[in-house]
């Protein structure tokens, strides 16, 4: 159990935090001050709470991080991002994306927690398709990086581990259509990747509503993209009336 990382003042979390500091020391010295804002309390936690506790463990996957962080150039394209509030309309082309994929992420629960509300049978595809590969991931990138330095910190502010929770509607999904669209399935491989290798333990439940029918068949093809730990985070309604309550992520 690592529910107990949840509070950043927890004297075993401290600990934890401490070793993992002290086994990413040559990191750490390496990025100086460019890369000082990996090594904050909350980063620092999702990582150990992601690999069982273990600073070993958060150390090898954070190295991971730091690998696709230089690839992708994050450094200097967060740069625009730092000191904004979260606002989708911080990301050139956000706003856009998130009309395509029909995503609402603006109202949070009262303890904190970020709703995403996401109505995947209403997302324009072809529309989506028409965007390059390399955008859609940069777009979709910077846009991890604001979530994650929002949720941070709050997590600063309130002294616990803050996340978000995914809403998604899936009410006149052609499931058949997106399975056997290659394009699309590595589109989604992409972006799991991503939140999996540089954004551990940002999400706190996946809460999908209305499965059609077929839904199984989606489920299998997108299971060997997630660990087991975001397999765990994941929550069916079969038949839910759909107006997002914000009971939904109690």
């Amino acid at each position: 159990m690592v529910e107990f990382l949840d509070d950043l003042q927890n004297l075993q979390a401290c600990s934890c935090r401490q070793r993992l500091l002290a086994e990413l020391q040559a990191e750490r010295q390496e990025l100086q001050e460019d890369g000082l804002h990996l090594f904050e309390t909350a980063r620092l936690t999702r990582f150990l709470q992601g690999n069982k506790a273990s600073p070993e463990e958060a150390a090898n996957n954070f190295r991971r991080m730091l690998e696709w962080y230089r690839k992708a150039d994050m450094n200097k394209k967060r740069l625009a991002l730092v000191g904004q509030a979260w606002n989708v309309d911080c990301v050139e082309g956000g706003r856009k994306l998130f009309e395509m994929m029909c995503i609402d992420a603006t109202r949070q629960s009262p303890d904190g927690t970020m709703l995403w509300i996401q109505r995947d049978g209403l997302v324009q595809i072809d529309e989506i398709m028409a965007v390059t590969d390399e955008d859609l991931v940069h777009r979709m990138s910077l846009i991890c990086e604001l979530r994650e330095m929002h949720l941070d910190r709050c997590s600063e502010e309130s002294q616990r581990l803050v996340k978000f929770v995914q809403v998604r509607d899936l009410t006149g999904l052609n499931i058949t259509a997106v399975v056997r669209n290659r394009a699309v399935m590595k589109r989604l491989a992409d972006v799991f990747k991503i939140i999996s290798t540089a954004y551990p333990e940002t999400l706190s439940k996946m809460i999908i509503v209305n499965p059609p029918a077929g839904f199984n068949m989606l489920w299998m093809a997108v299971q060997p993209m997630l660990n087991h730990r975001i397999k765990q985070k994941f929550v069916f309604i079969p038949d839910g009336p759909f107006e997002f309550p914000q009971k939904l992520a109690a």
